[in-house]
């Protein structure tokens, strides 16, 4: 399961989005960070999410450190 927890629309307010990221939880037991990072690829980074045609596209990708 891919959760998301922050789209491109969401508030550039650096305390609110560090408030979000300290009550991320993890979905279930398995780390899938290439298939999140597709998630983000495929679904977040597209103009119904905010994004925009000519700006650089940037992804942040917090693990928790498993490689499986």
């Amino acid at each position: 399961v891919i959760q998301t927890e922050f789209d491109l629309r969401d508030s550039q307010d650096v305390s609110a989005s560090l408030a979000r990221v300290q009550n991320i939880t993890q979905v279930g037991s398995v780390t899938k960070t290439a298939s999140a990072m597709q998630h983000v690829l495929d679904n977040i980074f597209t103009p119904s999410h905010g994004s925009r045609k000519k700006a650089s596209k940037v992804m942040v990708v917090l693990t928790d450190g498993d490689i499986f």
